[in-house]
């Protein structure tokens, strides 16, 4: 295993692990942490709720589920939730500013990658974070392109969660690994993508378990 240098760290802001249940999702990263999970809060415009664990000073793990309590009668679920087949790593979000110059950019060079948006999480304490993020893809399994997120002015959430772990590498897979390598210099991002014959992500993270 080799580990992230400095420019890599500070390019991935987190990583999602999308569950059926939060509760079960919650209880599997506990078991591999030895961590106990953050309440992170709802997204009332996705159906969706989540808990987080502290990677790094600017980096996070978010569990993420369908939030059953939800008002939504169809609710849009994202990170891979709309098709799950089962738990595991789904996607991870890198750290930009000024995503409509990034997405231009790589619009231009025939990347997938959605439009910017606004984005929102209520917290356990009724207040209300804010981003701008583009669109995660709908693919139902492990994407290794990432989705964009920009927390402007807000306070980033690994900031208040516990420093207990810390995140070593971060590694992708996919059948395209040549393109998709292609892709993120374009962007700029200097992770590299290794060939598999399925994609998948996969993160090496220091906790008290080892």
């Amino acid at each position: 295993m080799s580990e992230l240098n400095t420019q890599q760290r500070d390019q991935i802001d987190h990583l999602v692990f999308a569950a059926h249940q939060l509760e079960t999702g919650v209880e599997f990263v506990e078991n591999l942490l030895g961590v106990p999970a953050t309440v992170g809060g709802k997204h009332p415009d996705r159906g969706t709720h989540n808990a987080l664990w502290r990677l790094g000073p600017l980096q996070y793990l978010e569990v993420i589920a369908p939030d059953p309590s939800s008002n939504l009668q169809a609710p849009p679920l994202w990170m891979g939730l709309k098709n799950l087949r089962s738990d595991g790593m789904m996607r991870w979000a890198a750290k930009f500013v000024n995503l409509p110059k990034v997405v231009a950019k790589a619009r231009q060079a025939n990347i997938p990658m959605g439009q910017p948006q606004a984005g929102q999480r209520l917290l356990s304490d009724g207040r209300l974070l804010k981003w701008q993020l583009t669109e995660p893809s709908e693919t139902d399994g492990p994407d290794p392109l990432p989705f964009l997120i920009d927390w402007g002015s807000s306070p980033h959430p690994a900031e208040n969660l516990a420093d207990t772990s810390q995140l070593l590498d971060l590694q992708l897979f996919h059948p395209q690994a040549a393109l998709l390598n292609q892709q993120f210099r374009t962007v700029g991002i200097s992770i590299k993508v290794q060939s598999a014959s399925t994609p998948s992500i996969a993160a090496f993270i220091h906790c008290p378990k080892g």
